[in-house]
């Protein structure tokens, strides 16, 4: 049977639902992550390189990479005061080291067993606030905050969870995003 509009079949990998990715804070005063609010979160993570030219060999380029590091927004609605003073402590002090991880199952099921299940995590290290905003919408009252941060290391993980409470992946990888080593 021909297409519509003379076009090549798609070839359908597989579907996943929203309703299985999670968004959780973890540091030293422990969980921050329920009630919090948070509505969107948008995550930038680059690497500085160089290019260094020889001028006794004008065909040859060095790439030198320089540090990583990353930014992440996120936006959120004033939720209870004990829950962000909470996140605030940890995200908010350099001193602290807390961690922020981004996970679901990658299917159309909530169970992490399926056969077509794929956990997916990604987990951001030792993330510090720098800047913090606020909107007031007299339309519907909200309060929307806008906090921003820096961090060093982003890993990749399958979301296997490891026990240690650290909040990395047993199976990140133990490297940042650009194959630098994580700064211990």
């Amino acid at each position: 049977m021909a297409h519509a509009f003379n076009r090549t079949p798609k070839n359908t990998k597989a579907g996943f639902t929203v309703d299985t990715a999670q968004v959780t804070f973890t540091g030293a005063p422990g969980s921050t992550s329920g009630g919090l609010l948070v509505q969107n979160v948008q995550i930038q993570y680059q690497q500085q390189v160089t290019f260094v030219y020889d001028l006794t060999d004008n065909t040859r380029v060095y790439y030198v990479a320089g540090r990583a590091e990353g930014t992440l927004q996120i936006g959120k609605i004033v939720s209870d005061v004990s829950t962000y003073d909470a996140f605030l402590n940890t995200f908010g002090s350099v001193c602290e080291e807390g961690t922020m991880t981004i996970s679901g199952i990658q299917a159309c099921t909530t169970d992490s067993q399926s056969t077509n299940a794929q956990n997916t995590q990604i987990t951001i290290q030792r993330p510090v606030v720098v800047s913090y905003g606020m909107t007031f919408n007299v339309n519907d009252g909200l309060i929307q905050e806008q906090v921003q941060m820096k961090f060093p290391d982003l890993e990749f993980g399958d979301g296997s969870s490891s026990g240690s409470g650290s909040g990395t992946a047993s199976n990140a990888v133990p490297v940042n995003a650009f194959g630098g080593g994580v700064i211990a």
